[in-house]
């Protein structure tokens, strides 16, 4: 499920400008043809899936349960390299096999026309308005009120020569300040941490 231009509607995954693909549990963003994002966690049936496109930057955004994860720049226009070749997508729809998305409905732009700074949710460090013109939760690195709010939210500074306090992920141990030590094991993906 995604975009593609008024002209391109050979029922074909490849002609979508940016798409949702859902296959099993995995999502993924494509965009005509290639695979440009990969969700890293497991989605299900309650999850809300969203695609937004913003006329006024052209850019493509992908949200999990009102949160953006991933966005997409504005497609090139043949022969051109910059800009759409349209000023307008169409809603298009590829299916694979049997079954397909539950439900598919146009956001009201009514309900997000005030929202944030008009209209323009990150101006206030937060996620997009997806109704009752407010915005959603704070972008990463910011903290304020939880969403949805029109209240701003701010970078998040950490303390200059403070050492950085871990959340650790596998066989990981916090050997003191700032150190990390990994326990056993080896390769990639099976160790790390984030700091708090």
């Amino acid at each position: 499920l995604g975009f593609s231009q008024p002209d391109e509607d050979d029922q074909g995954y490849t002609n979508l400008d940016a798409a949702l693909y859902v296959s099993g549990s995995n999502l993924y963003v494509y965009s005509e043809g290639s695979n440009r994002f990969q969700y890293s966690r497991p989605i299900g049936p309650a999850d809300e899936l969203s695609v937004l496109w913003n006329r006024q930057t052209q850019m493509v955004q992908f949200a999990v349960n009102q949160t953006v994860v991933f966005t997409l720049p504005p497609p090139a226009a043949p022969g051109t390299g910059t800009g759409t070749s349209s000023d307008y997508y169409v809603v298009d729809l590829s299916i694979y096999s049997v079954g397909g998305p539950a439900e598919v409905w146009w956001l009201d732009p009514a309900q997000c026309s005030t929202a944030g700074v008009g209209g323009d949710c990150t101006a206030l460090n937060r996620q997009p308005c997806f109704s009752g013109n407010l915005c959603g939760s704070c972008t990463f690195g910011t903290q304020g009120a939880p969403g949805p709010s029109n209240s701003p939210c701010s970078l998040m500074e950490a303390a200059v020569g403070n050492f950085i306090s871990w959340d650790s992920s596998g066989p990981v141990n916090d050997t003191g300040p700032g150190s990390l030590q990994r326990l056993s094991g080896s390769g990639w993906g099976s160790a790390g941490a984030t700091s708090r």
